[in-house]
């Protein structure tokens, strides 16, 4: 997946290094050569979100990341209308 990244997303100057999270929209969470960057596939964006490993961990704690991040209830529609979704699927 590294590789992947880092051609689709080569204009933005960002290098991938590890992947850290991904959610079911088929967003991930990326770590740089020196910080922690989001890339959100619906919007074309990526972002950074954390400079380092503890300010991302204390990014975890903060609510209202955690739910923008989950999209809980845009997965609960798009399950209730796509079914259910398989495990090396994303939504998006």
């Amino acid at each position: 997946m590294i590789d992947v990244i880092n051609h689709a997303w080569n204009w933005t100057g960002i290098t991938a290094k590890t992947v850290i999270d991904s959610n079911d929209f088929g967003n991930v969470i990326i770590m740089t050569t020196n910080a922690i960057t989001g890339e959100f596939v619906e919007e074309l964006s990526c972002q950074l979100i954390a400079s380092d490993q503890l300010t991302y961990k204390r990014l975890l704690t903060d609510s209202e990341f955690l739910a923008d991040w989950n999209m809980k209830s845009m997965v609960r529609d798009a399950q209730h209308y796509l079914g259910p979704l398989q495990k090396t699927k994303s939504i998006a």
